[in-house]
Formats: structure tokens, C-alpha cells, sequence
């Protein structure tokens, strides 16, 4: 499809799974819309985030030839100015709903009458990018540069007046605090250079089975860190430390209860714990003392837990290294086969979604809208094990990606190899509608090449595995006589 907006400008809010959950939706609106993205990473708007984008995340490799802003500060103007054509800020959870009623601004003017929408956070459906266009056609009010110089000015945070002709969209997301969405873009007006401002803290779309891992592959300094788990490990985050008090929060109790359950109906063997608070890695460690084994080390030190003190938090869980490792974390949960996550917490839902992995939300209570989601009405957090659809194959976009993570998960001094890397991530951009320069003949060549690999990887272990048969006298089962 192709939208009047030629380039999507997202602005990621809050914490490094917020913000990168946010980039990857909008990735796939662009692939939807032909749209260019570009990411505008700021360390001036947020308390947890210390780090450049490029010490988390390989931009060399991102999909598609996303663009990266990185602006160290809101004094430092590092990309060429430009127009924002329209902007749209996350105020809600939820998704917007399309009405039978019609939009309250400019009708479509070659007839099509645009409909209204409801308040929420993002859009789902089969067209996602289709919702989006019309809603800031037909939905948003006019974008007033007065209010949005207002609006900066009373902020304590953000004293400086934006120069919109200057900054362009970037004025918007130094005015975020108080202002709303808005568009300035004519409804007739062919497709050209329009730019779309967000300012997001979760995902705009529905990932729909995503590999993340494909889209956004971390940088190498994060690889060298990431401890992937045995086969047979069902991994288990507990969000405690600074989460919402109005979220649920399951008991020790339930926890065990689900992690049992979850044990035994998968047939897995050992447990990977990734939690805010250390207390609870003790609760784990007594509950499960007659199973040494089954319960594997924590990854986190104590250092890097929350503290409750901003300054001291600041100094060690959010700074750069706590970034850096709370980003391998995650990434060592997600190598886990399925995964228990805290219901509401972006964290779970980020490391489910690295590699697509089966995600199941604790407290099992407060998730049946997710276990009642289909792709046409899904769970505003991802979903359980029957979204996106009921016979949803996990890791099905991953493709060998998966079978290369296995390979480390089984033979970790094997090492990162950059070839095999290049061509998994190219298979599994190519499931999911990015090609990147690469034609079927390559890709094929790519695909037969990682098939024969693994296969000797398979075949390896086998005979690795297989005891080495008895000898026999030369003359045959009766030569010792009777």
C-alpha cells in the first residue's frame, strides 16, 4: 500500500524494551505503507536509558535501511532539518477502533468518506497501515505551532523554544509532554516527502509472530554477553521492583503453581530466572532445593538490582554497562524454549518476541482477553499461546535463525559466525516481506547452504551421541558353538 507519508519518524519513550517493541511496529508499518523510518534516540527524555543506540543494537544491520538520529542531547541538531506533516502521540493502552460514525475532520476528497475512530494506543487488523493513514486524515485536528511553543515553554524539563522550521519533527517530540496529535497534511495530496512524528512506549501494531532478533539484531558487545541457556528450559521473568501498582501482580505461590504446570505440560527440564528483585531468586532457590540442578544461575549481580534510590540507580541499573547488560538478560531469557512473563511488563513481552517464542502471562487470571485474542482482535500485550492464531507455528519467521540459536544453545564455545549469521537474518527478513537487495536465486542458494549446514551440525551430535557398537568374532553369532 501506498501512503501519502514517504518517511514515519519514531520517537521511542521510556524503557529499552518499551522503546525498541515501539521501533519494531513501526518497521512494519513502513514495510506496509513503502514507508522510510527513521529513529530520533534520545538520553535527554528518559531515566533508564544511558546508552547510544549503537552499543545495544547493530545498526549496520538493521532491516530495510532504517536511518538512526541519534541526538545525545536536544542541543544537538545531527540530522537535516524537516517538515513534520503530521504527528501522533501514545496516550491510551488498547487499540483504536474504526466506527461507522464519520471522522470529525476534512473528508477524503475523492468521495471516500473517512470513518472515525476510538481512543486508544494503536491499530490492528489485517491493515494496520491502512487504520493509521485514515485516522490522521480524517481524525486529528490541524497541527498549531503556537500551541506546540506553549506547550514547551511550560514544561520545567524543556525551558528552550523549539524552532520548528528548524527541527522539524524533532520540535514535536521536545513538546510531547503537553501536546497531543495533531496533522497538517492535505487529505487530496499525492504521494511525496510527507513526515509522520511518533512518540510511542509500546508497539503501534500488533507484532503478528515477529522475529524481532531478524529486524533489530543486537550489536556484538551484547552477543558476547549473552549466556544461551540448555535445551529444555522454560525461562521465567518476575517484574517487581518499579511496576505499576494498579498492575496485577501474581504471589509467590501462583507463580509455582504456573511454573509446575508449565514444567510438566512441556516436558522441560531445567528453569531460568530473570527478576527486579532478589528476593525472589531466594524464593525460587528454596522452593526448588531439592532439584540443584534444575534451577540454573541467575545471570543479573546484585549490583544491577533496583535499589529504590534514583541516584544510586542511576550510577549502576541505568547506566550505560546496566543497560548493556540488562539487554543481554533479556536476551538469555529469550533463548529459553517457553517463557512465563509478568502480565503487563514489556520486558516479557520483548523477550518472547526475539525469537517468537510460546509466551504465557502470570497471573494466569487477569490474561483471558489474551487467551481469547485472533489476529483481528489481539491482546494489546502480544497474546498467549493462541495468538496469532490458533495454529500459529512459533519461530516460523525466524526460519534457520532458530536452528542457529540451537546450535549455540547446545555447543556455546562454537562462537558467533558471521557468515552463517548474514544468511540466517536474510531468510528471515525475507518471511517477513523485507528483501534487502537480494534475489530468489541468492536467497536460495542462502537457504541451501544453512540446510546442509545444519544438517552436519544434526548428523555430529548423533554420532556424537551414540554409543559405539560391540565387537563381534569374524565368525558370526554361532562361531562360539553351542
Amino acid at each position: 500500500m501506498l501512503s501519502e507519508f514517504g518517511q514515519l519518524e519514531v520517537h521511542p519513550l521510556h524503557g529499552l524494551s518499551n522503546r525498541i517493541l515501539a521501533i519494531v511496529s513501526v518497521m512494519l508499518l513502513g514495510l506496509e505503507l513503502d514507508s522510510r523510518v527513521l529513529v530520533d534516540w534520545r538520553l535527554d527524555d528518559s531515566k533508564f536509558i544511558n546508552a547510544p543506540i549503537s552499543s545495544l543494537l547493530d545498526v549496520r544491520r538493521f532491516a530495510g535501511g532504517m536511518q538512526i538520529a541519534h541526538r545525545p542531547s536536544r542541543r544537538a541538531a545531527s540530522f537535516t532539518p524537516n517538515r513534520c506533516d503530521a504527528y501522533y502521540r501514545q496516550l491510551l493502552a488498547g487499540w483504536h477502533e474504526r466506527l461507522e460514525s464519520p471522522a470529525p475532520y476534512s473528508p477524503d476528497a475523492a468521495g471516500l468518506v473517512l470513518r472515525a475512530y476510538s481512543n486508544g494506543g494503536g491499530f490492528a487488523g489485517k491493515r494496520p497501515g491502512l487504520a493509521l493513514d485514515e485516522y490522521v486524515r480524517g481524525s486529528l485536528p490541524a497541527c498549531n505551532e503556537t500551541d506546540l511553543i506553549q506547550s514547551v515553554a511550560g514544561g520545567k524539563r524543556r525551558p528552550n523554544l523549539p524552532d520548528v522550521a528548524r527541527e522539524g519533527c524533532s520540535a514535536f517530540f521536545r513538546g510531547f509532554e503537553g501536546l497531543r496529535s495533531c496533522s497538517r497534511a492535505a487529505s487530496s495530496s499525492p504521494r511525496r516527502a510527507l513526515k509522520m512524528g511518533l512518540s510511542l512506549w509500546s508497539p503501534i501494531t500488533p507484532l503478528n509472530g515477529t522475529c524481532v532478533f531478524a529486524l533489530l539484531p543486537p550489536s556484538q558487545h551484547v552477543l558476547n554477553r549473552v549466556r544461551w541457556l540448555p535445551r529444555k528450559t522454560l525461562g521465567i521473568h518476575v517484574r517487581h521492583g518499579d511496576f505499576d501498582p494498579r498492575w496485577p501482580r501474581a504471589s509467590l505461590a501462583e507463580w509455582f503453581s504456573a511454573v509446575d504446570e508449565t514444567l510438566k505440560l512441556n516436558t522441560l527440564h531445567h528453569i531460568f530466572v530473570a527478576s527486579d528483585d532478589r528476593h525472589v531468586y531466594e524464593a525460587f532457590a528454596d522452593n526448588y532445593a531439592r532439584r540443584p540442578k534444575m534451577l540454573l544461575p541467575r545471570y543479573l549481580a546484585d549490583e544491577y538490582m533496583p535499589r529504590g534510590n534514583k541516584r544510586v540507580d542511576r550510577l549502576r541499573l541505568w547506566s550505560k554497562e546496566g543497560n548493556i547488560a540488562s539487554l543481554a538478560e533479556q536476551l538469555t531469557l529469550a533463548s529459553a524454549d517457553v517463557i512465563l512473563g509478568s502480565w503487563g511488563s514489556t520486558y516479557s513481552t520483548l523477550a518472547a518476541a526475539w525469537f517468537d517464542r510460546p509466551l504465557v502471562y502470570v497471573p494466569r487470571s487477569h490474561a483471558a482477553d489474551c487467551d481469547r485474542a485472533t489476529a483481528l482482535r489481539p491482546c494489546r500485550w502480544r497474546g498467549a499461546a493462541t495468538y496469532p492464531s490458533n495454529d500459529h507455528v512459533y519461530g516460523a519467521k525466524c526460519g534457520v535463525l532458530v536452528d542457529y540459536v540451537e546450535r549455540l544453545r547446545v555447543k556455546q564455545h562454537a562462537g558467533w559466525d558471521d557468515e552463517l549469521f548474514e544468511h540466517a537474518v536474510a531468510l528471515s527478513r525475507y518471511a517477513h516481506g523485507y528483501r534487502d537487495n537480494v534475489t530468489s536465486r541468492q536467497l536460495g542458494r542462502k537457504s541451501r547452504r544453512m540446510k546442509r549446514f545444519m544438517r552436519r551440525e544434526r548428523d555430529r551430535r548423533q554420532e556424537k551421541d551414540t554409543p559405539p557398537k560391540s565387537h563381534r568374532p569374524a565368525g558370526g553369532r554361532h562361531s562360539l558353538g553351542r
